[in-house]
This record gives C-alpha cells, sequence and structure tokens, in this order.
C-alpha cells in the first residue's frame, strides 16, 4: 500500500503542478536571477510599484527559458514554504525567454527572499521584493576640484522596514555609473559597493575630467552576497566639474626690461598639439598676449620680455571645452626695474 505521502506525489495540484512543486520546509537558497543577461532586453525580477504602505504590489518575471520551451506555471514561496503560490509563465519563442506576472499581492510585509521552482519542483532561482528606497543628501565636492585631487561623493538610502517604519538600508548593494561629458554622454566605468550600517554610501575617487556621476540601489553582487534587488532608488546625480592642473615657473621673477623671462610648467590632463595660452593683466582683466602648443609630455615653454618697469601680472590658460572648464595657472608677478 501507498504512504499519503507517496499519494500525495501522484496527484495535480489545482494550478497543474505536482505536489512537489509546492514546498513545505525551509530550502537551500538557490543562486540569484542576473538582471543583465541581455537575452534581447532586461532579465529578471521586477517589483511594480515598489513595496510602501498601504499599497499592494505586484511581481514580474523576465527568465531565461532554459529546456522549458512552452507555457507552464511555477510555484514561489518564502525560503521556510510559507506563503507559497503559483505563477503562470508564458514562453516568448522570438526571445527564448519565459515571462510571467505573478497576481499575489505583495505588500511590505512581504518583503525579503522569495524562491522560484523549477517544474520538477526543485528551486531554481531566488529574488526579492524589496521596498522602496531613495536617496537623500546627496553631496559632492561641491566646488570646481582640480585634475588629480580626491573628491567623495556622499549618498544616504532610506527605505521603508517591513514593519513600515522608515530607516537607513545597511548593506546594500550600490552602483556607481560614471558617465562621460555631452557630446560623449557613454558610460566610462562603473564603481560598485554597499551602504554602510547608517545607508551611508560615500565613494572616494580621483577626478580627471568632467563627469556626471549617477548612483543606483540595484546592483547584483558576487556570491555568496548576490542581492537580486528588485527596485532601484531613483538615480542620485552629481555633476563633477573639473579645472585642469596648470604649473607654472618663471626663471626670473625680477627681471629688467632689457631681459627675457622663460616660463614654462605642465598642463595634465593633456593631448599633444592642444593650444595653451599666456594672458596678461592689462588692470581690468587678462588678454592673451601669446599661444603655443603642448608638448607631447604635457609641457609648455613662452618667453616674455617686459617692455615697462612695474608690475607684470601673467598667467598661463586653457579655454572651457567639454571636458574641463577653464583652466589657468597660478598668476606669475614679475617686478621689472
Amino acid at each position: 500500500m501507498k504512504t499519503i505521502a507517496a499519494l500525495a506525489a501522484l496527484c495535480l495540484t489545482a494550478a497543474g503542478l505536482p505536489a512537489a512543486a509546492q514546498p513545505t520546509a525551509a530550502v537551500a537558497l538557490p543562486p540569484c536571477m542576473p538582471q543583465n543577461l541581455n537575452v534581447n532586453g532586461s532579465v529578471g525580477f521586477f517589483t511594480s510599484p515598489a513595496l510602501r504602505p498601504d499599497t499592494t504590489s505586484r511581481v514580474s518575471f523576465v527568465l531565461r527559458s532554459g529546456t522549458l520551451n512552452q507555457d507552464v506555471t511555477l510555484a514561489v514561496s518564502r525560503p521556510d514554504g510559507s506563503r507559497r503560490h503559483n505563477v503562470a509563465f508564458t514562453f516568448n519563442g522570438d526571445r527564448g525567454s519565459l515571462n510571467g506576472a505573478d497576481t499575489y499581492p505583495y505588500r511590505l510585509a512581504d518583503a525579503g527572499t522569495w524562491i522560484l521552482y523549477d517544474q520538477n519542483g526543485a528551486p531554481w532561482y531566488r529574488y526579492i521584493a524589496q521596498p522602496q528606497s531613495w536617496f537623500s543628501n546627496v553631496t559632492g565636492p561641491g566646488r570646481i576640484v582640480t585634475a588629480g585631487e580626491t573628491v567623495t561623493v556622499r549618498t544616504w538610502l532610506t527605505g521603508w522596514t517591513a514593519a513600515g517604519t522608515l530607516a537607513p538600508v545597511p548593506g546594500m548593494p550600490m552602483t556607481t555609473f560614471f558617465i562621460k561629458p555631452a557630446g560623449d554622454e557613454r558610460v566610462e566605468r562603473i564603481v560598485t559597493g554597499t551602504t554602510r550600517y547608517d545607508g551611508l554610501y560615500a565613494l572616494p575617487f580621483v577626478a580627471v575630467s568632467n563627469r556626471t556621476l549617477t548612483i543606483l540601489s540595484n546592483y547584483l553582487g558576487p556570491q555568496p552576497t548576490q542581492v537580486c534587488a528588485t527596485h532601484e532608488a531613483t538615480g542620485a546625480t552629481v555633476p563633477i566639474l573639473v579645472r585642469k592642473r596648470i604649473t607654472r615657473t618663471v626663471s626670473d621673477s625680477t627681471p629688467t626690461t632689457t631681459q627675457t623671462v622663460r616660463i614654462y610648467g605642465t598642463v595634465y590632463p593633456h593631448a599633444s598639439g592642444q593650444r595653451v595660452y599666456l594672458q596678461r593683466w592689462n588692470g581690468r582683466s587678462f588678454v592673451t598676449i601669446a599661444n603655443g602648443p603642448i608638448g607631447t609630455t604635457g609641457t609648455y615653454a613662452f618667453s616674455y620680455r617686459p617692455a615697462t618697469r612695474g608690475t607684470h601680472a601673467l598667467r598661463v590658460f586653457t579655454p572651457y571645452d567639454a571636458w574641463h572648464v577653464s583652466s589657468a595657472s597660478p598668476n606669475a608677478y614679475l617686478k621689472a626695474s
């Protein structure tokens, strides 16, 4: 005679799933489904709207189909087997994906990890129903910085807890996109990190040229701390304006009116062939009196002969472009006799 458990295994649920697909005990966490597999579009789990008080949300799925090439109904549950229900998936042959719309009404109490089971009832992927979070007090250097200077961008991540209270979000993986200036606007690089115990995310970096930093809370970290976030805080955007670093040396700061002075230095960053300008103060503004190319190693040199006695204020200047604000060396004061 078959046992009750064995008989139950032969039965189909109302949703057409074997009973094995309906977990009743805690299971080991399966891997997180990456959201950047790019199967002709986004892949992953998405909560809409993000969990918050007095609101119900739905979770949508876009998954790699794997060996599944037909419509199928799969089970989801909490890791302890509770709150289990079924999700109907539609096979998209053009994209090679399974699309599922979960009809379960997720609330703040449902925030956290869930398990998706395959057609055989085995844990397949995990996802997180994530409460709404947002950035506050986004701060950058608050000034124009000089190329080569280390600056720090800071922001705090705050969000809803499953208990319905507002609190800092600690340990959340973060992604910062460094976006090139207007006219290019490509992502130059991506930096990752996590929020501190008080929700603070601080990113120090060396500024080289103008950039816009966009910070998101939706990032998949390395195993075993991988997190599948289903809601990203609205990107915190921080513009960074950078001036070139121009050094300046004069061969003699107390020349005679018959003496030629050499003014030389370096420009960072630079591109060979770019122009640099020698300017003199005329009592109202600096005016250009000479220009020349920047050398392959970033060096420049000018010769200047004071025509009159007195103080001559000089500087070396590069104009504004998309990558840098207008930049100038420290002023040189020649006292000619």
